[in-house]
């Protein structure tokens, strides 16, 4: 009985790890194919797609952050049974 919770519980996680993985290793390989291409005309170029990039990966820790903060809470009402706290803090009512 334990093997088959645990074999549901990674199917289950396995799920939401494989997209956001997916997701990080396009943005990484979108960053290493601007800097290929664009290495081969100036060095202007190059570091103009290098800053770029820095701008884009802290951009998206922002909203990583604040997508893993919202969700903590959202757990927290959820589990304490208010669902009409969790739509009116979601902006949903």
């Amino acid at each position: 009985m334990k093997e088959k919770q645990s074999h549901d519980f990674i199917q289950k996680l396995l799920t939401l790890v494989i997209p956001i993985a997916f997701q990080q290793f396009m943005l990484a390989l979108v960053s290493a194919s601007d800097a290929l291409m664009l290495g081969m005309l100036t060095q202007d170029a190059l570091s103009a797609v290098s800053l770029a990039g820095q701008i884009t990966f802290v951009e998206n820790l922002f909203f990583a952050a604040m997508a893993i903060g919202l969700s903590m809470l959202a757990a927290q009402y959820w589990g304490k049974g208010t669902g009409r706290l969790l739509r009116g803090f979601l902006l949903m009512s």
